[in-house]
């Protein structure tokens, strides 16, 4: 299991432009890079479109 694997925690409002999510670490427990769109639900965070890559 992630930590934050639903985006149940989102970013804060002042690392966020529109949907357009700012910081590079705004999503707690990730390190987002390039375009990030998002669209806040009752759900938690839900990212619209996003490559997963997990570095161990």
């Amino acid at each position: 299991m992630l930590p934050n694997g639903d985006f149940e925690v989102g970013p804060k409002p002042s690392d966020m432009k529109g949907t357009q999510v700012l910081n590079k670490n705004a999503i707690p427990s990730w390190e987002l890079t390039g375009f990030v769109p998002t669209k806040p639900s009752d759900l938690g965070l839900v990212v619209k479109a996003f490559r997963l890559e997990l570095l161990v």
